[in-house]
């Protein structure tokens, strides 16, 4: 397995990058509440950066907050204390704690993120970091601690998040569709899954952690349930390891939302899940990324005919 150093939380040389960026998401479904949080930072090479804040309810055109800005300044000395429009981030330890604060009308946290076992690099898996989503990129489950509020209301938060941080050439428009999935049954048994069609071929990533083994997933089956607007309503799920080990997901949403960034050729839809792992309850959140031009095709055509998926 890949040793990434403590510096590879830190930012990269993106000038040698085509499409060069630097990327850290952090996400917190929390199917109790039927809400999901979603946080994203992103670098370029020339220094300037972007970020949104997103929290979704079960109206994927209805998000209580949808705070996105691009063209931002980076303020900080690298990304174990800076701020980006408003958005503070903290990396105390680094491959192992991170800290995020936000304070706005619409909405405020401060959380503080765990790693549940150290950072796993996509070049673990046999098809490898593909070199249009990055030079790399990690995954990591986490534990999280604080406090959220949206409006008036106030959610103690205890749970379990997920992050990611890639760096280097990140090529949209080669991607057809992707789908994304991240599972976790506390501390125990977690599951991060990444499936890509790129140019007609398929790629897998991702990881299985079980009993204190961290080992990359080798084939990942998914059949999701697409609701008539081409937004998933939930998926069954099957993982398979390097080590032969299995674990059968499903998941049904509770919470969901639609990323479209207009100028951008993707189309991305996001839902929170209550699922079951192997038959145990779990928090789930599951991505699709579509080509804009053929899901929004699709979905201009079932308006017309109501003929959806």
């Amino acid at each position: 397995m890949s040793q990434l150093r403590p510096e590879d939380d830190l930012r990269h040389d993106l000038s040698e990058s085509r499409k060069g960026r630097e990327s850290l998401f952090w996400l917190m479904p929390l199917p109790d509440e039927n809400l999901m949080l979603l946080v994203y930072v992103w670098l370029y090479a020339d220094g300037s950066a972007g970020r949104f804040v997103i929290v979704g309810e079960n109206d994927p055109k209805a998000a209580p907050v949808y705070d996105v800005q691009d063209g931002l300044t980076f303020v900080g000395d690298d990304l174990d204390k800076c701020s980006i429009g408003g958005l503070e981030i903290r990396l105390p330890e680094l491959l192992t704690t991170s800290e995020l604060s936000y304070d706005t009308e619409q909405a405020g946290f401060d959380l503080h993120f765990t790693a549940i076992h150290p950072p796993f690099s996509y070049h673990d898996n046999p098809d490898g970091c593909p070199s249009w989503l990055a030079d790399d990129r990690f995954e990591q489950s986490l534990t999280v601690t604080g406090r959220l509020r949206i409006g008036d209301r106030t959610i103690d938060i205890d749970t379990t998040a997920h992050r990611d941080h890639s760096w280097g050439t990140r090529d949209w428009a080669l991607m057809q569709q992707w789908q994304w999935i991240n599972v976790q049954d506390g501390t125990d048994t977690t599951v991060n899954a990444y499936t890509n069609v790129v140019l007609g071929e398929r790629t897998v990533n991702g990881y299985l952690y079980r009993d204190g083994q961290l080992r990359p997933l080798v084939e990942v089956s998914t059949a999701p349930d697409l609701g008539p607007d081409y937004h998933q309503n939930g998926l069954h799920a099957e993982f398979t390891d390097a080590d032969g080990r299995t674990a059968v997901l499903d998941a049904t949403r509770n919470s969901a939302v639609r990323l479209d960034f207009g100028n951008s050729p993707l189309l991305i839809n996001e839902i929170g899940c209550h699922g079951t792992l192997d038959g145990r309850p779990v928090p789930v959140l599951y991505e699709i990324g579509w080509d804009g031009t053929y899901i929004r095709r699709l979905m201009k055509r079932a308006e017309a005919t109501g003929d959806g998926a």
